[in-house]
């Protein structure tokens, strides 16, 4: 070994070796995380920019490289708390979410806004630029990127959703109020639906307003009139980004039902355990399941055939989420997320290794980032190259090419 290097968030080691390779380690367990081939003779010489995401090596063969420093499936660390971390985005900025603050960060981790709750924060959920948190007892707060924002102490907050940039709040006593933030602030909370009893769950989409109770579901236009009753006792109930169908979990299965009817549409089965997730593409011509038996899978909505085994995943899978563009997938499982091709159903690669499970995995709105939030109490990121379009990617490579030159 002829040298080494941390960088600078002390996450890695780079070392440089008289075999002619430098290689990246995690800090923390001795990882192998990439051998860096191309000199020609021994390496002299390894560091960090300040950044830490470019790594530049010196070696006998008279040349010096550059190395990005975060090879694929890296998860940088934006947050450490001292509480298990939800993470989400705001536009384009990740939010964590931990006991009782949420704040907003930029990529590289800088906080920019924070909100602190009377009690530990139950529910979390942003629209736009916005975030809204309940906390234990009920308590709502809207947070925004510019400072503004508002509180509400009456309303027994119960569950959280949104529409667009309109806030979706259910209460204990079955009310949905409907809250807008404009330019001046945040307006009262205005009800818009009564669904009888305890709401556990929201989803607005296509001019629909979906509530989870305890057993049933129940689907509204976006003015408060009843649609159809869905009687289920459903862990998870979501709309398709249409508002036509919901999908619902329950033990082992999902269902697919028709949002206007209530009909029932068709019956997943296949997965061997608790099914923990289930969310659409954004087209809604897919959905994807995943489950505490290690796997994911990808059905058709039209004809509830199954189309792909997310098989690769050694734990219970947590979360699953498609790209924007609907192209990839990402899930949560114990210690790693996995990045999937939704056409093929293949594993492209796992992402970074945590010291506990994982809370989600989820893409911002442009697909470049995923972020992940632990039971570790921390919140990591990763710059997903090949999650961009083709454009993205072409540009990419032509700024690579022009570095080499």
């Amino acid at each position: 070994l002829e040298a080494a290097a941390f960088s600078p968030d002390g996450s890695e080691i780079a070392t440089a070796s008289d075999d002619r390779l430098a290689r990246l380690y995690y800090s923390q367990d001795g990882r192998l995380l990439a051998p860096l081939a191309g000199h020609g003779g021994l390496v002299t010489s390894a560091d960090f920019d300040p950044s830490g995401r470019t790594l530049v090596t010196g070696a006998t063969d008279g040349t010096a490289r550059l190395w990005d420093a975060l090879p694929p499936g890296t998860l940088r660390t934006i947050d450490t708390r001292r509480a298990p971390v939800q993470a989400l985005f705001a536009g384009l900025h990740p939010v964590t979410v931990a006991g009782r603050e949420a704040e907003i960060r930029t990529t590289s981790g800088r906080l920019l806004r924070r909100v602190t709750m009377r009690a530990p924060i139950e529910s979390a959920v942003t629209a736009g630029d916005l975030v809204a948190v309940a906390d234990r007892s009920g308590r709502l707060a809207i947070l925004r990127l510019d400072g503004s924002g508002g509180r509400f102490d009456g309303l027994h907050v119960t569950a959280l959703g949104a529409n667009g940039r309109t806030l979706l709040a259910g209460t204990a006593d079955g009310s949905v109020d409907e809250i807008l933030v404009g330019s001046s602030g945040v307006d009262v909370p205005r009800p818009v639906v009564h669904a009888g009893g305890k709401v556990l769950g929201l989803s607005s989409r296509g001019g629909h307003i979906l509530v989870r109770l305890a057993g049933f579901v129940r689907v509204y236009t976006d003015t408060g009139a009843l649609l159809s009753t869905i009687r289920t006792r459903a862990l998870r109930a979501v709309l398709s980004p249409d508002g036509s169908t919901v999908a619902t979990t329950r033990g082992k299965d999902a269902q697919l039902w028709d949002a206007s009817t209530g009909k029932l549409l068709h019956t997943l089965a296949g997965h061997r355990s608790l099914v923990t997730d289930a969310e659409f593409a954004p087209r809604g011509d897919t959905l994807v399941t995943v489950s505490d038996d290690h796997d994911g899978r990808i059905w058709s909505v039209a004809s509830g055939r199954l189309l792909h085994v997310l098989r690769g995943h050694f734990f219970p899978v947590r979360t699953g989420i498609y790209s924007p563009d609907g192209r990839w997938i990402v899930t949560a499982s114990q210690f790693t997320a996995g990045l999937w091709n939704a056409a093929t159903g293949q594993l492209v690669f796992y992402l970074g290794r945590d010291t506990a499970p994982l809370t989600g995995a989820r893409f911002d709105r442009t697909g470049d980032w995923i972020l992940t939030g632990s039971l570790d109490a921390t919140a990591r990121i990763y710059r997903c190259v090949i999650c961009r379009p083709l454009p993205g990617l072409e540009a990419t490579a032509a700024a690579r090419l022009r570095a080499l030159r």
